[in-house]
């Protein structure tokens, strides 16, 4: 937590407290909407002067009528002065007229952030950090947390892009143009489908999801796939992966433990958001092209589809993985693939796909899994301890407790 950050909790109060958590993160979006990305630092050091400023008026002064509209203000003059400080290209003092090239929802500031963050200089990484930092509103120390990464790393990811960013010349999100859109629509997608990975399973922490990041990827991700002129079948796609994946987040933990697929509660999962999947899983089945984002919809339609663990076509989903493999052999497929090949009674072929995976808790743990279906509990208690220290999650790693806790209870070869 940045010593900013600290001083606003440790002394602010219960008002303050609230608005800080309720409303930084918008404060912050508006900051970096009007400032544009290059600028984002200038806007998170705007956005905690304002609510510092609050600590220390409001306990004399009182509350201002309208406290919201205080804390934007003040944070909008502090960006003008420290604009004024270090000289900058002009910065309008008004908000500039909404573009209208998103239909129906005609100035969507957060898709103009991530589109401006989209420029080809920036490098994959450093579009999804500033993605973070700008339009989920987190904080490097947050990003970090999430992320499993270094706080310093953060900081120097996330200062190399502004610095590419305002070397570049980037447009700024009220100036672009639908040509601008079009020609970054498949690194939006990417942004959307990763910001969605981390907020459907946090890599580190307490929590096991983000789901306020899940939701808004989502949410994002249906304002593009309704836009003329981008949207496509991978848009329909990326959208049906998402909700068809979301629908399991109340089911993911309980207690502070991680709660295997198979073994969640199916009855909590979010029905309405298995229907909006499949309403976009029909709108992707047009045109020739199939996406990765297609096939990654089908596995998780095959699970929505299932009304138990027992029902799953695990057949169905390894021939889909040996499809998508073809496309993207990416580890985590290749993860996928392998656990696939097990269910179907193909251990030796699974053993083949997860030496190609990585070195992951996952891959351990599936190492595990195989070794216990082969009543190998020794390997599969050193395959459940390595997955154990190679996750920074702590739910997850309460479950791999779990499982070692019963497998100590197993009598030995």
């Amino acid at each position: 937590m940045s010593s900013a950050k600290s001083t606003i909790l440790a002394n602010a109060e219960p008002l303050i407290e609230g608005l800080f958590r309720r409303e930084r993160r918008a404060i912050l979006r508006t900051l970096a909407r009007k400032l544009g990305p290059a600028r984002a630092d200038l806007a998170e050091d705007a956005t905690q002067y304002a609510f510092l400023r609050a600590v220390q008026i409001w306990s004399f002064a009182g509350t201002p009528a309208e406290p919201i509209a205080w804390l934007r203000l003040t944070a909008w003059r502090r960006a003008l002065d420290l604009l004024k400080q270090a000289p900058a290209p002009a910065i309008e003092d008004t908000e500039p007229p909404p573009p209208t090239w998103f239909a129906g929802e005609a100035a969507d500031a957060d898709l103009r952030v991530i589109t401006a963050i989209c420029d080809p200089v920036l490098p994959e990484l450093g579009q999804v950090t500033t993605a973070l930092n700008l339009v989920a509103g987190f904080t490097a120390k947050e990003i970090a947390e999430l992320t499993g990464r270094s706080e310093a790393a953060i900081h120097q990811t996330l200062s190399r892009a502004r610095k590419r960013l305002g070397d570049a010349g980037a447009t700024r999100p009220g100036d672009l143009t639908p040509a601008h859109l079009a020609e970054r629509r498949s690194r939006i997608l990417s942004v959307l489908y990763l910001m969605f990975s981390e907020g459907y399973a946090a890599s580190h922490g307490e929590a096991i999801s983000r789901a306020e990041i899940a939701g808004e990827a989502l949410r994002l991700g249906r304002l593009l796939a309704s836009t003329p002129g981008v949207a496509g079948p991978d848009a329909h796609a990326l959208v049906a992966l998402m909700a068809l994946t979301a629908a399991r987040l109340p089911a993911r933990s309980e207690g502070g433990v991680a709660v295997a697929l198979d073994d969640q509660d199916r009855a909590r999962w979010d029905q309405s958001l298995i229907a909006l999947g499949f309403q976009y899983l029909e709108r992707a089945a047009t045109g020739a092209e199939i996406s990765t984002y297609h096939l990654q919809a089908e596995i998780a339609a095959e699970h929505a589809v299932a009304r138990t663990a027992a029902d799953v076509d695990w057949s169905r989903i390894a021939a889909i993985y040996q499809r998508l493999s073809e496309i993207d052999p990416a580890p985590v497929v290749r993860l996928g693939h392998a656990v696939a090949l097990a269910r179907t009674g193909h251990p030796d072929a699974a053993r083949a796909r997860l030496a190609e995976a990585g070195d992951t808790a996952y891959v351990h743990a599936a190492e595990a899994l195989l070794h216990l279906d082969a009543g190998d509990v020794t390997s599969a208690r050193a395959a459940f301890e390595a997955a154990r220290a190679g996750t920074a999650s702590e739910p997850v790693k309460r479950w791999f407790e779990g499982r070692l806790a019963g497998l100590s209870r197993a009598p030995e070869e």
